[in-house]
């Protein structure tokens, strides 16, 4: 009976004590925040109210106010990334104008403060310490595809004349190529979902799978805005609940539990495998598409060429408009489609599809890509995508910061080499 009672008493204390403890913890956090320090001093590196709707592409960055603001000390007055250099009166190097998403635009250091340290950064560095007199303009941003990387060259082409300090474009580079791929991944998974929507192009263009919050909120937002009272208090509770875990740190230290014991569930036990040694790509890849796609040849293969023509479409598009310039497509290494690889049951799983599937399909993607690029002949193509070594990245797709230095290392001879066989 007194364990009973024990137990009781323990439950209650528990529900009592856990309420105290959170408002300790907040409290004291909230105190500091006063005096600008934090339990989490990245935190402040890591917020995202610097970006903003745009009618062109969905969402960008902001043009920052002040300079010196730690939250966005990476964007220069135009809203793009700061590189190493940047001119200040008219500007007569030679441009090199860099799109791509996360990965070239140096996610997660960037927004550390850490912008030198990528690898678009050291390229820069690099030209100009040879003696090149270079000017890198970076319009990465998170998720582009290629027809938004299109999309926001051709913003900089139709804006940079009217200011001085932008420079004219001598190379034009598409760095990164694994983002159709994710998009052919959403579409191999979502085929009768997106046949359904003619306006959503398979998404293909800019609205995409994981755009649909954005589009949902756009549409209670206009809705709003003619007068329905309800739906304006449901944003409002959801951009509560968005603050409080925004600013919560109870939530942060969850959070950072959670994720190093998925970090040590990567490293426990560590088996290493080699992908080189697969040696019935066909085979599995014809069991990934019947079990676990639970789609036919055929279809599998209309998607996948459909995808890879509205890439090539959209690079086409690129060098038909600068037809005087230099254009690169360069195919960045992630996680997935090196050859070294470690823990592969506990790492990144996709629906129902493990690293090794993802590995297959996207080895079979990329040799299709390739195929299809080099029929192109003003398109210079390089494929890095099976180079590199796990301690290349923090996740699985993203640069550590010595996956940032060989990237640099491996890329910078091709653009001196752009650089010297101008059209």
């Amino acid at each position: 009976m007194k364990s009973v009672y024990d137990k009781k008493l323990y439950f209650k204390l528990t529900i009592f004590f856990i309420p105290i403890l959170v408002f300790i913890i907040e409290s004291i956090s909230f105190g500091l925040i006063r005096y600008k320090k934090s339990f989490f001093p990245e935190r402040s590196y890591i917020k995202y109210e610097h970006l903003k709707p745009d009618m062109i592409n969905g969402i960008r960055f902001k043009e920052p106010i002040n300079s010196k603001d730690k939250k966005n000390i990476y964007l220069n007055k135009y809203g793009l990334l700061k590189t190493f250099y940047e001119s200040e009166v008219t500007n007569k190097n030679k441009g090199i104008i860099i799109t791509g998403n996360s990965v070239s635009l140096g996610h997660p250091f960037i927004e550390r403060g850490l912008f030198k340290k990528t690898f678009t950064n050291l390229i820069e560095k690099g030209i100009r310490d040879k003696g090149g007199l270079i000017d890198v303009v970076n319009l990465s941003f998170y998720n582009f595809n290629s027809w938004e990387e299109k999309v926001e060259f051709n913003r900089y082409l139709n804006s940079f004349y009217n200011y001085k300090d932008l420079p004219n474009v001598d190379i034009y580079a598409s760095i990164g190529g694994i983002q159709d791929f994710w998009g052919f991944i959403d579409l191999l998974h979502n085929k009768q979902y997106f046949d359904n929507d003619y306006y959503k192009a398979n998404g293909l263009m800019t609205w995409k799978q994981r755009n649909k919050p954005f589009e949902e909120f756009y549409e209670k937002a206009y809705k709003t805005s003619i007068g329905n009272v309800f739906i304006s208090f449901d944003i409002f509770f959801n951009s509560f609940i968005s603050l409080i875990k925004e600013n919560s740190n109870t939530i942060e230290i969850m959070r950072r539990i959670r994720d190093k014991k998925s970090r040590q569930l990567i490293y426990q036990n560590i088996e290493k495998y080699d992908f080189n040694k697969i040696n019935n790509e066909e085979s599995l890849l014809k069991n990934i598409i019947e079990n676990k796609l639970e789609i036919t040849n055929e279809e599998y293969k209309y998607i996948k060429n459909s995808t890879i023509l509205s890439t090539i479409r959209n690079l086409k598009s690129v060098s038909v408009t600068i037809p005087t310039s230099k254009v690169l497509f360069v195919y960045l290494p992630t996680r997935i489609s090196i050859k070294e690889q470690i823990n592969i049951s506990n790492r990144f799983k996709y629906k129902n599809l493990n690293i090794q599937d993802l590995h297959i399909i996207e080895k079979d993607y990329r040799n299709s890509l390739f195929a299809g690029l080099s029929q192109i002949k003003n398109i210079d193509i390089i494929n890095i995508g099976s180079i590199g070594k796990f301690d290349w990245f923090t996740d699985e797709s993203h640069f550590s910061i010595k996956g940032h230095e060989k990237i640099a290392e491996i890329l910078q001879p091709y653009f001196l080499n752009a650089l010297s066989n101008e059209k």
